[in-house]
């Protein structure tokens, strides 16, 4: 090292050692003006309400729209294949065979497709319900 490298260390030293040792941890002299944390609690309660009160809402919401379009395409499939059951009987004696007595289960099969694809059609208008209640819970301060 040159001379000039080595002064410059030892500056550098000196300086380090007297700063240690003017440097004081007690209490009464720490003092803040701002509390740089305060927002962070505002911030972890607001996640915390929304991931244990407004998400469930929300899922629940999805669940049971999903649960009412099943509930649809299952009865427009049930109401189908009970009125393809029904006109199939009605076809036949339409064709001149005789005693063809009308397929009633396939009439009761369209029935109970119908009221389940009625059903699915009240459940998703509740679900749309609910979603608006989530919606109202999240501007809710």
């Amino acid at each position: 090292m040159r001379p000039d490298e080595l002064t410059a260390m030892r500056s550098v030293e000196s300086a380090v050692q007297t700063g240690a040792a003017d440097r004081r941890f007690e209490i009464q002299r720490q003092r803040a003006d701002a509390i740089y944390q305060a927002g962070g609690d505002v911030i972890a309660r607001q996640y915390n309400e929304h991931a244990l009160r407004i998400e469930p809402m929300r899922r629940r919401a999805r669940n049971v729209m999903w649960t009412g379009f099943v509930m649809v395409f299952v009865g427009f499939a049930g109401a189908l294949i009970g009125a393809a059951m029904w006109d199939a009987s009605i076809m036949q004696g339409i064709n001149g065979l005789t005693n063809v007595h009308p397929n009633v289960a396939g009439f009761a099969i369209a029935g109970v497709g119908s009221a389940v694809m009625g059903v699915g059609v009240l459940v998703i208008i509740v679900s749309l319900f609910m979603k608006r209640s989530v919606r109202r819970e999240e501007r809710r301060p």
